[in-house]
Parts: C-alpha cells; sequence; structure tokens
C-alpha cells in the first residue's frame, strides 16, 4: 500500500498452493535482510492436495520478489499442523539472523494417536509440530545449537520452546536481543512472553503469570489450573510477564518493539 495515497497493489505468486478458509491463509511475512528480494511467508494448505478435516497444514517458504511478482519458491519448514483456527505462523528474524516460526493448537484438528484432550497433548509433545516456536536458518538448514536438536529428529529440532496455545506475535527488542511474543488464553490471561530456548510455557495447566505449584481459580468458567502436575515436566517452565485479562478476553495480534532511542540514533 502506498501510505500517501492509499493506493494497493497486489502481487500475485504464480507458485504456492494455498487455502484460505476461516482463519487459514497467508499469515506471516518477513524480508531477508540480506537478500532484499527474498521473502519468507508463511500459509495454510492441504496435505497432498486432500480435502479433509486432517490435511490442513502449515508451512514456510522462502519467494524471490522480482518485477511484481513472487515466486522461485524454497519450502523451509513444512507439516506443521494446521487447522481452520489457533494457526499461529508469525516470523520475524532474530539478531542472530535465524528465522522464528510460531505455531498455535491448528484448533480441533484430529490427531488420532493419543485419547488424551487434543490441544493440550499437542503442546507438550515434542514430536508434534504445533503448539512451538521455532528456529530455523534462511536457508531451512536447522541450527545445531537449537535446545532440542541432540534430543529430536527430523523436523522436531526446529523446536525453540513448547506448550504454547496460540502465539500470535513476535518480536525481538533491539537493545536487549530479547524475543517477545503475545499469546492466546483459552477464555482469560493472555499473554506476554519473554521466550527463551527450550522453555515450556504450561498450558493449559499454567496460564499468564502463575507461578509453578500456585493452583488458579477463573470464576468466569470455573476452570481450576493445577500447574503443578498432569504430566507436564516443570523444570523448565516459564511464566507470562504480563496477562490480558483475568476476568475477560483480548486478542493480541502481533508485537511491535518501539525504541525510541535505537530508530533516532
Amino acid at each position: 500500500m502506498n501510505v500517501t495515497t492509499g493506493q494497493i497493489k497486489s502481487h500475485p505468486s504464480s507458485v504456492a498452493v494455498r487455502t484460505n478458509s476461516s482463519e487459514a491463509g497467508v499469515l506471516g511475512l518477513e524480508l531477508d535482510r540480506n537478500f532484499l528480494e527474498n521473502v519468507c511467508i508463511c500459509y495454510s494448505h492441504r496435505k497432498n492436495g486432500v480435502q479433509s478435516d486432517n490435511s490442513m497444514r502449515n508451512l514456510v517458504s522462502s519467494f524471490v520478489f522480482r518485477e511484481g511478482q513472487i515466486g522461485d519458491e524454497t519450502i523451509l519448514l513444512d507439516y506443521m499442523l494446521g487447522g481452520l483456527s489457533h494457526n499461529g505462523c508469525r516470523l520475524t528474524i532474530g539478531p542472530d539472523n535465524k528465522l522464528y516460526i510460531s505455531m498455535g493448537d491448528a484448533g480441533k484438528t484430529t490427531i488420532s494417536i493419543s485419547n488424551e484432550p487434543d490441544g493440550p497433548f499437542k503442546a507438550r509433545s515434542l514430536n508434534l509440530l504445533s503448539c512451538k516456536i521455532f528456529r530455523i536458518n534462511l536457508d531451512g538448514i536447522i541450527p545445531v545449537d537449537n535446545p532440542f536438536y541432540e534430543q529430536l529428529s527430523t523436523a522436531a529440532r526446529a523446536i525453540y520452546s513448547f506448550v504454547h496455545r496460540n502465539p500470535q506475535g513476535l518480536g525481538f527488542e533491539p537493545t536487549t536481543g530479547l524475543l517477545w511474543s503475545s499469546e492466546h488464553g483459552e477464555n482469560t490471561r493472555y499473554e506476554l512472553d519473554i521466550i527463551r530456548p527450550g522453555k515450556n510455557h504450561g498450558w493449559q495447566y499454567c496460564v499468564g503469570v502463575q507461578n509453578y505449584g500456585v493452583s488458579l481459580t477463573v470464576p468466569e468458567d470455573l476452570t481450576t489450573y493445577l500447574c503443578s502436575g498432569n504430566g507436564l515436566c516443570f523444570s523448565n517452565y516459564q511464566n507470562a510477564v504480563k496477562e490480558y485479562l483475568s476476568a475477560g478476553t483480548i486478542a493480541i495480534g502481533d508485537v511491535f518493539i518501539y525504541d525510541s532511542y535505537f530508530y533516532l540514533k
């Protein structure tokens, strides 16, 4: 969009086969600062073109933006679970020149490998590519210093933090290098988080600023979250920096860091 005139110009893609329905679609975009023609995009698609409740996936690709068109797709990370809602799919490039990707619980996508609750099971499983924040190189190679690289295999090695519900925003603080994220809660206590490698963010049993071992009652929905159990390992649990709201819902869409000193230097 031309910010002076308001005129919008579209740049079609000649390659990507994407799906857009409900909350799924083209959800995240980031420019490669070293190669300004390269655009990283996170979008939803149907696995093998199959139209079913279980076929939705999210992927991240690098495209070349040239002469008004986006093309030459290179897939960087695929088969992240997708659904009609809660797809996350936010992108940001860190000061380490790595690409960070958020992914939600993909709504009610059916995973027929457990009788446990759908979303929380996906969140704490290190084998499923959902409810996580991922870290990869800009060419799609997974960095060997990722926190679970030695423990896991294949694409799961890209996991940087886990047990999220639906991280909707990512942004690095310029002066500190901290990675901030906004995360949608279930009914209350949406979060503002600092993301550190290997940390467990506790959903569904710990929410907001709740500390480990302290139960929390939400009067509005009569839900009690028992932070000290339910199969989760809390040796690396990290609670939120701030929660919004304890008695209502506020959907924080994204995170942008403004530092007047940094930008005026």
